[in-house]
């Protein structure tokens, strides 16, 4: 039956993101593939690097065997080993090289991956070896949660998954105003400055059990 609630209406359109929106928060070549190996998104990024005009399931058979059967490889691992890191430091495509994470997006039983492809030749790369791999660990994570007030981790895991703070205002029954403060201090935390940042540590940090669990019970306790 076709819900009449407005919030629940706004719950169940975002808690299953729009996998373009993922994939256009970046600003690196990023898709989308789903459990049947499908691309159900990418951004223009990824477009004008790699499949041009090109269908994108070409472009995919068009790879050499050897680089086609790692993607596969590792994709799998992370659908089946979703905290772990997954990731081809070195591959080349074109004639450029590339580091490629396979970050699994769970909703439910659904289950997709996103493909992050970083030009080792690149300032991007260096950014995110330095500011992802060595400064946000599994234990900075954690303490922010243990300092974080009960509402800005809330909002933090909200937003993270792709809820405006319009949507957060209504879900927690606070102002947009105070979802935006709590953002803010997310970031001040964090030492980012960008939503984009904000992302790249999120998916990054190899803890979407912990985040998948907390959206469920967040969402559980406004049903």
């Amino acid at each position: 039956m076709y819900p009449t609630d407005r919030r629940q209406l706004n719950t169940e359109r975002q808690i299953y993101l729009d996998k373009q929106f993922v994939v256009d928060v970046f600003s690196i070549p990023a898709c989308v593939r789903n459990t049947n190996g499908d691309f159900i998104g990418y951004n223009e990024k990824f477009s004008k690097e790699f499949i041009g005009s090109l269908d994108i399931k070409k472009w995919f058979y068009s790879l050499p065997v050897q680089v086609a059967t790692s993607f596969l490889r590792e994709e799998l691992d992370a659908m089946s080993l979703p905290s772990s890191m997954n990731k081809i430091q070195s591959v080349a495509i074109g004639d450029k090289l590339w580091l490629v994470q396979f970050i699994p997006l769970i909703y439910g039983e659904v289950v997709n991956v996103l493909w992050l492809f970083f030009c080792k030749n690149s300032n991007v790369i260096v950014d995110y070896c330095r500011g992802l791999r060595s400064n946000i660990t599994n234990s900075r994570m954690l303490e922010f949660k243990n300092k974080s007030t009960e509402i800005q981790w809330k909002v933090f895991i909200l937003y993270s998954f792709g809820f405006c703070h319009e949507s957060i205002a209504s879900i927690l029954s606070i102002t947009n105003g105070s979802s935006r403060n709590a953002i803010s201090g997310v970031y001040k935390f964090f030492g980012i400055r960008s939503k984009h940042n904000l992302l790249m540590l999120f998916h990054t940090s190899g803890m979407h059990s912990l985040f998948l669990d907390e959206l469920c019970f967040i969402l559980k306790c406004v049903e």
